[in-house]
């Protein structure tokens, strides 16, 4: 004879509830994931060398745009081979980001070897509801699809 289990609390719970964080019709908060790997010659570098260098090109640079950008560091050295560290910054407005990225790319970090940028992942934070709401702001006032 075959019983049926009880469900467990984890298969009785419902699925979690998506909310949106942003205003339809507001700006879009844009995230982007810079995947990056720095080199074996700034591994090489004695650790006080590499906080210097840090903060003198690095700090200055993120500090420029603190008020407009978020931004994060995070090592990911040992969990994939591709990429050893991921940079994720939050914009409301993408060209503060992408002034952000032209200053960067002049950086010493960079333009030393360094650290190289392996990929970029760019999404929008709650995009399916905001086109959503323009679908329907369109439909409503009879502006065809």
């Amino acid at each position: 004879m075959c019983r049926r289990r009880a469900p467990t609390s984890e298969q009785s719970r419902p699925p979690p509830r998506v909310t949106t964080t942003v205003a339809p019709g507001g700006p879009m908060k844009t995230t982007i994931v810079l995947l990056t790997s720095f080199s074996r010659t700034w591994h090489a570098l004695d650790p006080a060398d590499r906080r210097k260098i840090e903060e003198e090109h690095l700090q200055p640079l993120v500090g420029r745009y603190a008020d407009r950008l978020s931004i994060r560091f995070f090592n990911s050295l040992g969990f994939d081979p591709r990429f050893s560290h991921m940079v994720v910054i939050e914009a409301a407005d993408l060209r503060d980001y992408y002034f952000f990225i032209e200053e960067f790319r002049d950086n010493h970090l960079l333009a030393q070897g360094f650290v190289t940028i392996e990929r970029i992942i760019l999404g929008y934070e709650d995009g399916y509801p905001q086109f959503d709401a323009a679908e329907d702001a369109r439909a409503g006032a009879g502006v065809p699809a």
